[in-house]
Order: C-alpha cells, then structure tokens, then sequence
C-alpha cells in the first residue's frame, strides 16, 4: 500500500496519494512512514494546520520508538544489538530533527514567528545542518533580530561556505538595515558562490545608483540582463542612468525594451518620448507624449509635448498643448518660457513678452532666453 502511494505521489497525483496515505492508516494507524509523508504533502498544499496535526503524529511515534530503544539499552544488550540500537537512535533522532524543521517552516507560512524559532532551534539541538540555521537566521531577520539573524548565517557558513544562500540572506539584511558596505560585500561574495544568481547584480545597482556610482550601477544592470532579459525594472533603471549621462541612444534602447515587455508602461512611454526629444526626433517624442496622454493627461507631459510640435514647425498645436499644461502648473517656469517662444512664433508678442516676465518671476535664468524673444521684449 505505501509503495503504491509513494508510486502515486511520484507521478504528481497528490489528491490521490493524500487518499492512500490515509488508508494505510486506517489499516497500520502508527505507520510513521504515512503520517510523516502526509504532513509534507499538505505543508506544500499550503494546509499548514493539517500539516501541523500529522507533524506531531509523527513526533510521539518517534519519541515512542526512542524510549523504548532507550530503555533497551539499558538493559545492557550485546554488543551487536547495541550497535543495531544507537544506530536506530540516530536515525530516529535525525527524522525528528526533520519533524521539527517541518513545524518551524509550517510557523512561517502561518506567521507564528516565535514558535518557528522554536521548532528550528529545537530540530538544530538534534541534528546541525546550515540548511536550518539559514532557515533560523530569516524568521530571527523577519523578526526584528538583527543580531541573532546574523550570528544564525555566519553559523551556517561555517558549516557549509559554500551554500550562496547564507551571503545572500546576509546581503539582503544589511541592504534593509542601510548598512551598504557590508551589503555590497556579501552581495559579491553571493556572486562568487553562483554567479548565475540575477537579483544580487540589481539590488548592488540600486545601491550604486543612491551612491551617485552610475557605472558600477549600469554593469550590475547589464549583467543581470544578460541573466534575465525577461525583467522590465533594470531595463527601466539602466535607461534612466544612461539619460542622466546624456547617453541617449543607449537609453534609448532600453525604453525599446521596456515598452516591447509592457507595453501600456505610461512612463516608460513619456520617458521615451523625452528620449527622442533629446535626440531631436519630434515626430516620434510627439508620437510617444500622445500615446501616454490618451490615458492619463499629465501636465508636464502635455507641456513636453507642445515643445515638441513647437520644435516641429507647428506652433498651433504646441500652444493648444502649452495652455492645457500651464493651467494646472501655473508656477512652471520652464512652461512659461516655452509658451512664449510659441506665442512669439504666432506673432503674438504682448502675449508672449506677459510669459517671458512671468517665467523670469519664477525664477528662470535669464541667462538662457533665446536672444530674439529677449530683444522682441526688452
């Protein structure tokens, strides 16, 4: 019976298994084997109460088996049959060890946090693994034990250096607490453990890009995509660092790649449009500002498309756009400007001089006023 629902279970039928398990039990009611496996399927059928009840089934056969053991060793048996014993012992020790590793990952998904640290600590007293002290760290992390979380992973690490993941929960920690040295250090020490790991490369760009380190952050971002290309986030992140470096056929890129993996991504889309306007490609900024604009009106968009019909030759409809835009900022300075450029072009000049007063008003460098609309106004 048992063979035939592990047969069941291997061929992904758990519905099925989960009914078999339960009738060996109904035949062998201590049959450790059954219970111990029912309470792994529903811990990852995500019944964690159910998953609970089976774990301490379990426990009290095994705790069962180790006194009886116990007291036959007490009894002063042959030495071969004490060797038989002490190595029932260690496994029956080794699988409650498993029981209670079980019980803390069960509190986990049922956020009872103090007793996760419980069954974790109380199944490391019985078997030490760096798996579980791993597993300890997190929950200690999670709850707001900083210190003991990495007191937990430097134990695993000693136990294991070579598992990637107890640098990466170390990374991950001191990334949240703000303490980037250290982040950035277990973030690498994380990629010479596996390098194909993504998400390490884009959370030492973040850090990067809040330090002002821009090409540290843009070769973290390359390299996760050369990992993952599937992602929009560093896409969007390495386009606007390649922006601020006026790198803007490259940034220019990146939007490509972002709009073709969302394409309804409306400030993927302004900030495309931006692009192209940098690049002096109106036609297709004013093209990318429309797109966004049929779904959300945002002021500066409307703006940044007027100077683009503007720069175009058709200052008709970059003063349509200009008003629209300047009703709701009415303290934009650059607006102003840009409004009066428009307006000179139509040959209103009053208007356009009241614009270029006002975006002076606000605050805009003189310095930078086109010299015909200076000497149309003063």
């Amino acid at each position: 019976m048992l063979v035939k629902a592990e047969r069941t279970l291997a061929n992904g039928d758990t519905t099925q298994s989960i009914a078999q398990f339960q009738e060996v039990l109904k035949t062998y009611p201590q049959s450790y084997a059954a219970i111990s496996r029912l309470a792994e399927i529903t811990y990852s059928q995500k019944a964690y109460s159910q998953s609970a009840q089976y774990i301490f089934l379990a426990m009290d056969i095994i705790e069962t088996r180790l006194d009886k053991n116990e007291s036959e060793l007490q009894n002063s048996p042959t030495a071969q049959r004490k060797e038989m014993l002490l190595d029932l012992n260690n496994r029956y020790t080794r699988d409650l060890s498993n029981l209670y590793h079980l019980l803390g990952l069960n509190r986990v998904r049922q956020q009872q946090a103090d007793e996760a640290i419980v069954a974790y600590q109380k199944a490391i007293s019985l078997n030490e693994k760096g798996a579980y002290y791993i597993d300890l760290g997190l929950v200690q992390f999670n709850n707001n034990q900083f210190d003991k979380g990495v007191e937990s992973m430097h134990k695993a690490i000693a136990m294991d250096s070579t598992n990637y993941k107890s640098y990466y929960n170390l990374a991950n920690a001191y990334n949240a607490a703000k303490q980037y040295d250290s982040a950035i250090y277990y973030y690498e020490k994380t990629i010479t453990k596996k390098a194909s790991l993504p998400y390490p490369y884009l959370y030492l760009a973040q850090i990067y890009t809040s330090q002002a380190q821009t090409y540290p952050a843009i070769l973290n971002l390359t390299q996760f995509i050369k990992l993952d290309s599937n992602k929009v986030e560093p896409y969007f992140r390495r386009a606007l660092l390649y922006t601020n470096q006026a790198e803007f056929k490259s940034a220019l890129k990146d939007w490509n790649n972002v709009i073709a993996l969302d394409p309804a991504n409306n400030e993927a889309l302004r900030n495309r449009g931006l692009t192209h306007f940098y690049l002096e490609q109106f036609e297709e900024a004013i093209e990318d500002f429309t797109v966004a604009l049929a779904s959300n009106e945002e002021p500066y968009t409307l703006i940044n498309r007027g100077y683009s019909y503007y720069l175009n030759g058709q200052s008709e409809l970059a003063l349509a756009d200009l008003n629209k835009g300047m009703d709701i900022l009415s303290k934009y300075s650059l607006g102003y400007y840009i409004r009066a450029l428009t307006l000179l072009d139509l040959k209103k000049k009053k208007k356009a001089c009241a614009d270029l007063r006002k975006a002076l008003e606000l605050g805009f460098n003189e310095n930078e006023v086109d010299k015909k609309l200076m000497r149309k106004c003063f």
